[in-house]
């Protein structure tokens, strides 16, 4: 009897964990109270500084996949085109990689 109190108050079922009542950051905030919460501050000072980062990476990012496209379609040409002798076969992969990475160069 005991215990189904204690789970009307407390989400927990194994009584672990106490009510957050008293937890500032755990409120319910609406507007502009959000903007003054601490953990908002600082993601929003951090986030300045890390656009510059997450701008590089993704033109590093997208630079890297269309080299590595490009060094499939080569190997593509070496293997397919030189070793295995199927013209046809070379071309059409080229191509399919060539649209890729047009596709790619478009999304980003």
């Amino acid at each position: 009897e005991g215990k189904g109190h204690k789970s009307l108050r407390v989400s927990d079922p194994w009584g672990l964990e106490r009510r957050g009542d008293d937890i500032k950051e755990l409120g319910c905030y609406q507007g502009s109270d959000v903007a003054r919460l601490r953990h908002i501050k600082l993601t929003r000072e951090a986030m300045l500084s890390w656009q510059l980062y997450d701008a590089f990476a993704r033109i590093s990012m997208s630079i890297g996949v269309n080299q590595l496209l490009l060094a499939m379609s080569y190997y593509i040409l070496g293997y397919v085109l030189l070793e295995v002798g199927c013209r046809e076969a070379a071309i059409a992969g080229v191509v399919v990689f060539g649209f890729v990475a047009e596709t790619l160069l478009r999304l980003d």
